[in-house]
């Protein structure tokens, strides 16, 4: 009776109207699960996503204070943004703010469930770390959340590419008020923030996330857990060595995109030459025909002379 209570009370303070609600336990705490509309698949997808992810993030990174959070799944604008914000951009997919989760149902966004899958593993990552500390920078932040959703994928890192190619990169510190940017802008501070991690872990090995947070855990701040964690390196030093990171693995990596598009192309271009070698070769032939019936046409006139 209690949580219908709650689930009523949150319905009626934003406006809007669930018909599935399902109340479950992870690792994390207590999750209550609400659909604008059911969909069984998408329902038990949630709930196992929910709890394997948050099993591994324990597992990973430690255990942090359980939290009872709602994750609301929504196939209407307008309960996304009054669940989230009236000035949330249109591109925006997944929001986690306190002890809540809100995300477009892959419907909606015509995603299919392994992409939705990531999105609901990313936002869960945001809400694990808000129990360590809410005041991670945003490019670690949305870093983490992508490396452990596996996000950071080669089309990102393309990405990157194309803007070191066009100067367009940004450093750390500039990494931060995600969605207010644009649609580009926002998918390239998030490409960067995927990167940050990768190139963390180049520097400082495989555990480099794992002491960060546990250094976080014992009351330091983000900037001390960071320099403790790595040996001695300041957020700002790491920058320097982050923007080589970029240069070094990612410059040259838009060449892989024509790569793909003249892979592609090959075939058609094989079948323009096929086209063109038959249409030559049926002129080279009547060519040939029309010679021939010449040659029949002297040979008969020579006969009727003798």
């Amino acid at each position: 009776m209690r949580y219908l209570l709650v689930a009523f009370l949150f319905i009626i303070n934003f406006n809007c109207f669930c018909l599935a609600s399902t109340i479950e336990q992870s690792i994390l705490g207590e999750f209550n699960l609400i659909f604008s509309s059911e969909k069984k698949v998408l329902r038990k997808l949630c709930i196992n996503t929910i709890k394997s992810h948050t099993e591994n993030l324990f597992s990973k990174y430690g255990s942090v204070e359980t939290v009872s959070f709602l994750v609301y799944i929504t196939d209407q604008d307008d309960e996304f943004k009054s669940l989230t914000s009236k000035n949330i951009p249109t591109w925006a997919i997944g929001v986690a703010k306190g002890n809540r989760i809100v995300i477009k149902s892959p419907k909606k966004k015509s995603m299919t469930y392994n992409n939705f899958k990531k999105i609901l593993q990313h936002e869960i990552s945001h809400l694990y770390l808000s129990q360590i500390n809410t005041k991670f920078p945003s490019w670690f932040n949305e870093g983490f959340s992508m490396y452990n959703a596996h996000e950071f994928n080669v089309n990102r890192k393309i990405n990157i590419s194309w803007n070191l190619l066009f100067k367009r990169i940004v450093n750390l510190n500039q990494l931060k008020s995600f969605l207010s940017a644009s649609k580009s802008q926002a998918y390239l501070y998030y490409s960067q923030s995927g990167a940050s991690i990768e190139a963390m872990i180049f520097y400082y090995g495989d555990d480099i996330l794992d002491n960060i947070l546990f250094y976080t855990k014992q009351n330091n701040n983000f900037s001390q857990a960071f320099f403790r964690a790595t040996g001695g390196d300041t957020i700002d030093e790491f920058s320097v060595k982050y923007t080589s990171y970029l240069n070094n693995h990612f410059r040259f990596l838009f060449i892989y995109q024509f790569q793909k598009i003249i892979f592609f192309l090959i075939p058609f271009l094989l079948l323009l030459i096929w086209f063109y070698k038959r249409k030559k070769n049926k002129k080279i032939i009547q060519l040939w025909e029309i010679q021939d019936q010449l040659q029949d046409f002297e040979d008969t006139k020579n006969e009727d002379q003798n």
